[in-house]
Formats: C-alpha cells, sequence, structure tokens
C-alpha cells in the first residue's frame, strides 16, 4: 500500500486492545490507483486491522454513490471489543 495519509483520530478511535497504545488511522492507495483504502495500526505494538476499500457505485445516470466509506469500515471494526457482544 502507498501511503498518503497519516493520522490519529484520538475522538473516535479507542485505544489498543493489546497493550492500551494510539490508534492512527491510515489512508492509502494500492498499486497506484486513485481509490483510497484505510487500515488502522497500534502506534505501540503495531496491531493492525485489515485494509478495507471505500465502497462507491455508479447510479443509472453515471453519478457516483458513496455506499459505505472504508474509513467508517475500519473504525467500527477497530471499536469492537469481545464486550460489546
Amino acid at each position: 500500500m502507498d501511503e498518503t495519509v497519516l493520522y490519529s483520530v484520538d475522538d473516535e478511535l479507542k485505544s489498543c486492545p493489546c497493550c492500551g497504545g494510539q490508534a492512527i488511522l491510515r489512508c492509502g492507495s494500492v498499486n497506484g490507483k486513485s481509490s483510497n483504502v484505510y487500515s488502522i495500526v497500534c502506534g505501540t505494538c503495531g496491531l493492525s486491522t485489515v485494509t478495507e476499500p471505500t465502497s462507491i457505485r455508479e447510479d443509472s445516470h453515471g453519478s457516483i454513490i458513496l455506499r459505505e466509506s472504508g474509513a467508517d469500515k475500519v473504525i467500527k471494526l477497530w471499536n469492537r471489543r469481545v464486550s460489546d457482544a
């Protein structure tokens, strides 16, 4: 993944479930393609989520419709805990 943006989102991300470290939301591109993919990594121990793209589609008029943000997907995944089940 070619990383283009690196920042933390303290108000949205829980701390690392393994070590309590700060979570970092990463945004990048794969093979130079323009669509963004996202993942979250712990800045302390390196635990990370899978990489998720933003889901988009075109309507019948050719307009782009956002289905689900890749960032939203990985934030939900990262913030999920066993105690939430």
